[in-house]
């Protein structure tokens, strides 16, 4: 089932999808679970973001180390702020428990769309990889980018 953003309130770009699975039991219907998904649509964003005008032109992706030695990648239009607010307890579920947190790199982007794509590769990431990212050590970027055959 596919709910659109405006329909549930959602910031637009965003769409809340329900999926149901549901399990046969002796010729019975019986619901197994509901879980909700929000899916990022980027024609939406784009829409939403030239309507609603960008405070900045500039969207980062930034990387956070957090003080249990892990990072956190995200993407902000205000590096300084958006830092803060991770230290403050109102950025994420998973910094809020492992604060402080120190910025630590981070790159910037005139298209929202691009920093997404950037976002998402970089949260795939293994933890040495984003670590080479970090130290600018393209040699071990790269060392660790091949593929493991």
């Amino acid at each position: 089932m596919f709910i659109p953003s405006e329909a549930e309130g959602l910031p637009s770009g965003l769409s809340l999808r329900l999926s149901l699975r549901v399990e046969d039991m002796a010729g019975h219907l019986r619901l197994k679970s509901c879980f909700p998904r929000v899916e990022w649509c980027p024609e939406r964003a784009t829409k939403w973001s030239e309507s609603k005008g960008l405070m900045s032109d500039t969207i980062h992706v930034y990387i956070l180390r957090c003080a249990d030695g892990s990072y956190y990648v995200g993407l902000t239009e205000d590096l300084e702020g958006r830092e803060n607010a991770h230290n403050n307890g109102r950025g994420s579920k998973y910094t809020f428990l492992r604060r402080p947190v120190q910025l630590v790199y981070s790159e910037s982007y005139e298209s929202l769309e691009k920093a997404i794509e950037r976002e998402r590769q970089l949260k795939r990431w293994s933890h040495a990889k984003k670590r080479a990212l970090i130290v600018r050590d393209p040699a071990r970027l790269k060392q660790l980018s091949k593929r493991r055959s």
